[in-house]
């Protein structure tokens, strides 16, 4: 599994991501070699944790800081994508994450 991190700078992403945000959304980080056995939010969730705290397995907080990045956030995007290319984006939100439909995911390809 790879994880593709977007952090979104668009006005207002931290009331949330619309479509609007697409041209705002920047790649910051990408992670592979990722587990393929975990549930999708579950390692979303450790991926928000890792760029938030650090101390999860997945090990790239300080890559992550170290290029300045901010913690990862509401509005923000991550594309996962399994060994098979299956891709699906999800959009961090208040209260966990929301999966994007398929339309948007196709924009975030072309971005990886």
């Amino acid at each position: 599994m790879n994880a593709y991190v977007y952090l979104n700078e668009g006005d207002g992403h931290y009331f949330g991501w619309t479509p609007e945000h697409v041209g705002d959304l920047e790649l910051v980080c990408m992670l592979h070699d990722l587990p393929e056995d975990r549930h999708p939010l579950s390692l979303l969730d450790d991926l928000f944790t890792e760029l938030n705290i650090g101390d999860t397995y997945l090990d790239a907080a300080d890559d992550y800081r170290a290029a300045g990045n901010r913690s990862l956030s509401v509005g923000d995007v991550v594309l996962l994508e399994n060994s098979a290319d299956t891709q699906t984006a999800y959009a961090c939100s208040h209260d966990g994450w929301g999966k994007l439909p398929p339309e948007v995911v196709r924009v975030f390809t072309v971005q990886s």
